[in-house]
This record gives structure tokens, sequence and C-alpha cells, in this order.
């Protein structure tokens, strides 16, 4: 394929075209629009149609001698105490000053 006179002309994947082709650039365009565009309503459909995710509730006990954190599944119903790196679901609620 031989470009217009003074138009650059590009190889891209192994194809060569004309930049000023109407043709192919419309469908270029047309195609990188049209996904842009797709993804945007989908993002905007899933906000507006789709239940809210459910929120996250931490409980945290600063208790006098123990102290422990706890997370609760608001799907399941289920709380779930998160232990330190050790393995201890209470910790000891000591604070030391020098």
């Amino acid at each position: 394929m031989q470009p217009k006179s003074g138009l650059p002309y590009i190889k891209a994947a192994f194809v060569g075209f004309d930049v000023y082709s109407s043709h192919r650039c419309g469908y270029v365009y047309f195609a990188k629009s049209s996904a842009f565009l797709a993804v945007l309503l989908a993002g905007y459909l899933a906000q507006k149609y789709l239940p809210p995710p459910p929120p996250r509730i931490v409980g945290i006990d600063l208790g006098t001698t123990f102290s422990c954190i706890a997370v609760y599944h608001s799907g399941s119903g289920i709380v779930e105490v998160i232990p330190d790196s050790k393995g201890r679901k209470s910790i000891p609620s000591i604070v030391a000053f020098e």
C-alpha cells in the first residue's frame, strides 16, 4: 500500500496503513471510544444497581489488665478475635515509662 504524497506511513502490528485514511482511522477511533464508553457504563451500572459492600466493624477492648481486637462479619454474624504475631488473642495492657 502506497501512502498519499506527503503523509506519513505507519507500520503497526505488521500492517501498514495511511494515518489519514478515513476508514481505518475512523474504525480504530470508534473501537477505542466504544471500549472506553463500555467500561464507564459498566462501572456506573455496577455502582447504581449492585448492593453496597457490607461495612467492616472493628471492636477494640482496652482493658486495665488485657486488651483485644475483634472484627464483626456482618454477612455471617461471626465475631473474629484477631490474634497477635504469637497467636495470643488477649494482649497484656502494659504501659511503661522510663
